[in-house]
């Protein structure tokens, strides 16, 4: 007898769920209970799987749990597969799966809350998946460059306007120059093109008889005053002798009056054994004359003026002569008078 080999005795007590007691397999003995039919014994059974996996077998999860394929489990909220402590026990000696839970791209979820994906279509990396509708950059483009046009357009009319404005201002501010220029007198200078017209510079030539120039300006009025006129005669002679005639003329604008005041406040404010003035009847409103004469060793020089203010004008003749002899102070008094009469005259209205 051997480990390999029972006692009879002990193989007798080895009975099959087949057989009974006292009766060849599959045959009862007397006194006992017949046993199942071994050819009816789960009719209904279904067919082994390898493995020793058996589907009808409880499943290693508790009651209510569904298995999910790949190793994935859904469990509630807030609990964990198997109660604390607890040993789960899987049949055919397979090993209890890694407290660790498995997720998708080797990630490993360590402990505490299980973590699932977030739900919604799994995006990509790289280019959108969502193509540009037909036409949409070209329409963009479009729209922008007729937004440009719009504002190139709104900035033009708004230069316009504003060049239109400065334009309309510059000749209202003229013709208001124009308008407002000259005071309301009797005198005018509107047909003026030469000032040395208003006098004559022939008187020159019985001191000096050679004209040596001949200088005149006309000045419109303006904002700043009423228009002014000038004119200068020169002549020369033999030796020393020469002769000047100057004509100045202002007119009053609508701020006032300038000219005479000033000519009259500094041509008579010298006083001297050679120096004379007073005033002038006859001409104007008013006016005055000044004299300063000269004595030299071989010549003489008489420098003499005579000025009028009448209405809106003021008129200023000078004189001034070198002379190898002796000047006629009253003859040039005479010629200074006439020629500011004369140029009173030209410019009545």
């Amino acid at each position: 007898m051997t480990k390999e080999n029972p006692p009879e005795r002990e193989r007798a007590e080895q009975t099959k769920w087949w057989e009974t007691p006292g009766g060849g397999a599959g045959e009862p003995g007397p006194g006992s209970t017949p046993g199942p039919d071994p050819t009816m014994v789960n009719p209904n059974a279904a067919p082994q799987f390898p493995g020793d996996q058996n589907p009808h077998a409880t499943p290693p999860y508790s009651s209510g749990q569904q298995q999910y394929p790949s190793g994935q489990q859904q469990y509630s909220s807030g609990q964990q597969p198997y109660s604390s402590g607890q040993q789960q026990q899987y049949p055919g000696g397979q090993q209890p799966p890694s407290s660790q839970q498995q997720f998708p791209s080797g990630q490993q979820y360590t402990g505490g809350q299980p973590q699932y994906p977030a739900p919604g279509p799994a995006w990509q990396s790289g280019p959108s998946g969502f193509a540009s509708p037909t036409g949409y950059g070209a329409a963009a483009a479009a729209r922008s460059r007729s937004k440009n046009k719009t504002a190139l357009i709104v900035v033009a009319v708004v230069l316009f306007v504003i060049l239109l404005i400065c334009g309309i201002g510059g000749i209202a501010l003229v013709n208001s120059d124009s308008g407002s220029e000259g005071a309301d007198g009797d005198y005018g200078m509107e047909n003026v093109t030469n000032a040395c017209d208003l006098v004559d510079a022939s008187v020159l030539d019985q001191w000096a008889a050679n004209r040596d120039e001949t200088t005149h300006k006309e000045d419109a009025p303006a904002s700043y005053g009423g228009g002014s006129l000038n004119c200068r005669v020169s002549n020369e002679g033999t030796d020393s002798n020469s002769a000047r005639l100057g004509l100045d003329v202002t007119f009053d604008s609508e701020y006032g009056s300038y000219g005479y005041d000033d000519w009259k406040k500094s041509d008579t404010a010298t006083t001297g054994t050679d120096y004379s003035s007073g005033a002038v009847t006859g001409l104007g409103e008013d006016a005055y004359y000044s004299s300063q004469i000269n004595d030299y060793s071989s010549f003489q020089t008489l420098d003499y003026t005579v000025a009028a203010k009448d209405s809106n004008v003021s008129v200023k003749v000078n004189m001034y002569i070198s002379y190898d002899g002796v000047v006629d102070r009253s003859t040039v008094d005479r010629i200074c008078r006439d020629q500011v009469r004369k140029v009173l005259d030209e410019l009545r209205k």
